[in-house]
């Protein structure tokens, strides 16, 4: 039997660069729609019977009503036409609180095993038993229930396959303290012990979005999913995200199949745009850029990305970000000509003057506003 693993497809209409609706759905929420059913199809492809989407299916407890169809659509043809079983487990952003009910999944009940409290969902092949012990994000810190439910839903023996889901951000070594430490975490190594103790063959991880994979010889392999489809350039760069994870449980492998969506990379200056731009450009990939730039080169990049923006190119944003270091040289040479002046309104002709601003931006205006505020004249 083989199983696909998925997680963190935040679907949702997102603000940022959500591009053109139609249908009540912007372009972002349609890319990431695309990216689902891509995720869907190579799981398929792979030979994967299952797939296990390991929470925040949504970005959102409110998912508009439209948006619901499509996704009860995708899962009714992964189901019709790939023939694939799809449990989702209740990720955070499902949520609204720990109250029954209290999420988006509710609707899809019909068309997939809804996880909501801890589970075992059992499968076979015909051959080969399987148990996924499913556990749902809950809110309060991992320290606290964590543990005595993976000893719940773990109870007894089994001569099943059995695969752990969650929603926790795993942690490592390496992990930054304040994220190592933070409420819904748990450290691999704890992980691993309870696998350990409970039979456990393998873990699956949603909620962190950075694709990540711990495995051993004596210790069960823990696989972060990642993020199906990266939220912002929080999330940035190429390789770490929009991955299906196939466990063929006959083999004890696992497979790992890169989907095409949304990526956001942050760049410096126009060649940095114009390389990254040509490197994905045969890519299936849609790009947002974040652009650095010096003040001077700003005009430049802003007609290479209005040459190269589109929803039938690779290039679907481009945000421009002017060199920190020039803004605050920019700001002391503001605040040094303020300084100059013998009277407030002096002050704040000179400071206005000369303190950065984005291009397109009327100083007379920003003068007048505060005068105005402050009460003074020129």
């Amino acid at each position: 039997m083989r199983v696909g693993f998925i997680a963190d497809v935040h679907l949702g209409n997102h603000r940022t660069h959500g591009g053109p609706s139609a249908g009540g759905l912007n372009r972002r929420c349609r890319e990431a729609l695309e990216a689902f059913r891509s995720g869907l199809a190579a799981a398929a492809g792979a030979g994967a019977g299952c797939v296990v989407v390991c929470g925040d299916l949504y970005d959102g407890c409110r998912p508009e009503p439209q948006l619901i169809a499509e996704v009860q659509a995708a899962l009714r043809w992964g189901r019709d036409a790939l023939s694939l079983r799809c449990v989702i487990v209740l990720g955070n952003h499902d949520m609204h609180s720990n109250e029954d009910g209290d999420h988006a999944l509710g609707p899809l009940r019909d068309y997939a095993t809804v996880v909501t409290s801890p589970e075992v969902v059992k499968m076979t092949d015909g051959v080969a038993p399987v148990e996924l012990l499913c556990v749902p994000f809950h809110p309060e810190p991992a320290s606290a229930w964590f543990e005595k439910t993976v000893k719940h839903v773990a109870k007894g023996k089994s001569k099943a396959t059995r695969l752990l889901v969650v929603h926790l951000g795993v942690a490592d070594d390496e992990t930054p303290d304040w994220l190592r430490t933070a409420p819904d975490s748990i450290h691999v190594e704890r992980l691993q012990e309870l696998a350990d103790a409970h039979g456990i063959d393998g873990v699956f991880a949603g909620n962190w979005h950075e694709h990540l994979v711990w495995e051993g010889d004596d210790v069960a392999t823990v696989v972060q999913c990642g993020a199906l489809v990266p939220t912002g350039w929080d999330n940035p760069g190429f390789d770490a995200y929009g991955r299906v994870v196939v466990a063929d449980l006959a083999d004890a492998a696992l497979h790992y199949i890169a989907v095409p969506g949304p990526r956001f990379a942050t760049v410096t200056g126009l060649d940095g745009l114009e390389a990254t731009v040509a490197k994905h450009a045969k890519s299936k990939c849609q790009l947002y850029v974040r652009v650095r730039a010096m003040p001077e080169d700003v005009a430049r990049i802003k007609a290479f990305a209005d040459e190269h923006c589109g929803d039938d190119k690779v290039l679907r944003a481009c945000e421009v970000v002017v060199d920190s270091g020039e803004a605050q040289a920019a700001a002391r040479t503001a605040a040094q000509s303020a300084r100059s002046a013998d009277t407030l309104g002096e002050a704040l002709g000179k400071f206005v003057a000369a303190m950065p601003l984005k291009e397109g931006v009327d100083r007379g205006a920003v003068l007048t506003r505060a005068q105005k505020y402050l009460g003074v004249s020129q």
